[in-house]
């Protein structure tokens, strides 16, 4: 048996070929030749002392450890937890400081709501974990 997966890995190592590039999604195929870069994952962020939407406009504070809250690269998801639409406010990871400084930031949700339904946004939520704190 051992022989037979021995056979099989040779068989198949003939047919290898790394100098193939490696393409993530989202990435440009012609950009051969270049760095390789791994997609960054976004993760939620507290938001701290509540938030506010108003014009389509979101909103509220939240931890930035001391750096520039643009840095944090925000962004805005709709997720759905089985009918319930919510927004979903992410950001490149960035540890929580224990100084737990932290800075206003506003983000444009328009394209988000414009994906919703009318009669789904009644039953719109904020997805994210809200620190009030007085």
């Amino acid at each position: 048996m051992n022989s037979v997966i021995g056979l099989f890995a040779l068989c198949s190592s003939v047919f290898a070929n790394a100098n193939g590039t490696i393409v993530f999604p989202g990435q440009n195929v012609s950009s051969g030749g270049g760095s390789v870069v791994f997609p960054t994952a976004q993760h939620p962020v507290t938001l701290v002392g509540g938030y506010n939407i108003e014009g389509g406009v979101f909103k509220s504070r939240t931890y930035d450890c001391g750096i520039n809250i643009s840095d944090l690269n925000l962004t805005a998801k709709l997720v759905w937890e089985g009918a319930t639409p919510k927004i979903e406010i992410v950001g490149d990871d960035v540890f929580i400081c224990r100084s737990l400084v932290n800075s206003p930031f506003e983000l444009d949700i328009n394209s988000l709501l414009n994906k919703l339904p009318n009669h789904e946004m009644y039953r719109l939520e904020v997805a994210n974990h809200v620190n009030i704190r007085r």
